[in-house]
């Protein structure tokens, strides 16, 4: 059951990149949505398959007694692998959630630095944003969630672009504050550090984040799709790496969104819709399912302790 769980882990976390082609028909917002859910639910599975691993070494650590040769007869192990890999598990689940709260601090400071103080540059307030013009020739363009978020953009990326491409900019970036895509970013980041193996599946998220972004600010015409093509295009040349906030500046989403950005908008149908939510909900139903038959295990081999000797 613990290696269902651990299974069912890596099956969410391959999800996003596995599936890819199939997010660019689904449509950049049920995309990011449907990833942001498998590898929420890779990081659980991941985390309680290394519990039930680690869990009998976890007892034996506490004081609590082992079970009697002839329970473990009965009810079988409740995992493979000996003393050592119940440590190692152990260990390894113990310091994973306290790895992931450290990053997310880490790249939440890294984007609070980026917030743009009063002193510098223009300051335009809205009603659910500031606007921030960087006095800075450097193209940049990017967003800060929270409770005073903040468009920014630089006085270089508005001599660089049209009048009709700054307006498609900045739909981007008011897309990505209204649906608080900076805190996924933040996860990203925090994910990325500490479990590299996702990096894949993690940029795959990040590609439909900005796709769903592109795809708000091209929405209102055929012209302003059109403006966000050729905006991005323009700032070709000098965009940034990996920023740590939900940006139009980067990099790694580059190619992916100028292609999307050259067809219509997708229209899936309710055929795929059905089969990509199955398959995201089928790994779901597998770690329930391991999970709930080991509950119930644990729960009879802890009634018939009094019995073992």
């Amino acid at each position: 059951m613990s290696l269902m769980l651990l299974a069912s882990a890596l099956a969410f976390f391959a999800f996003p990149r596995m599936a890819q082609s199939w997010g660019r028909m689904l449509g950049p917002r049920d995309w990011s949505r449907l990833s942001v859910a498998a590898l929420l639910g890779g990081v659980v599975a991941l985390e309680g398959g290394l519990g039930l691993i680690g869990s009998p070494t976890f007892f034996k650590l506490i004081g609590v007694p082992g079970l009697a040769v002839e329970c473990r007869r009965i009810l079988g192990e409740l995992a493979a692998g000996g003393s050592a890999v119940g440590w190692l598990a152990l260990l390894l689940a113990a310091l994973l959630p306290g790895a992931l709260v450290t990053a997310w601090r880490r790249a939440s400071r890294t984007a609070a630095l980026m917030r743009i103080e009063p002193w510098l540059g223009d300051h335009t307030g809205g009603e659910e944003v500031t606007l921030v013009v960087l006095p800075t020739n450097t193209a940049i363009a990017y967003s800060i969630g929270g409770p005073a978020p903040q468009v920014v953009i630089s006085q270089g990326m508005l001599e660089t672009l049209e009048p009709g491409q700054v307006d498609a900019v900045i739909h981007h970036e008011l897309s990505h504050v209204r649906h608080r895509h900076t805190t996924l970013v933040i996860g990203i980041h925090a994910l990325d550090h500490v479990l590299p193996m996702v990096r894949p599946s993690t940029a795959s998220l990040r590609t439909g984040l900005e796709r769903w972004a592109d795809e708000d600010a091209a929405a209102s015409s055929a012209d302003a799709r059109v403006a966000v093509h050729d905006a991005l295009l323009r700032v070709a040349t000098s965009l940034s790496r990996e920023p740590a906030v939900a940006a139009f500046t980067s990099v790694a989403t580059f190619v992916d969104r100028l292609e999307a950005l050259e067809s219509p908008p997708p229209s899936p149908t309710r055929a795929l819709r059905f089969s990509v939510h199955a398959a995201v909900s089928g790994v779901g139903i597998v770690s329930a399912a391991a999970l709930s038959g080991w509950v119930v295990d644990a729960r009879m081999m802890l009634t018939m302790v009094g019995f073992c000797r």
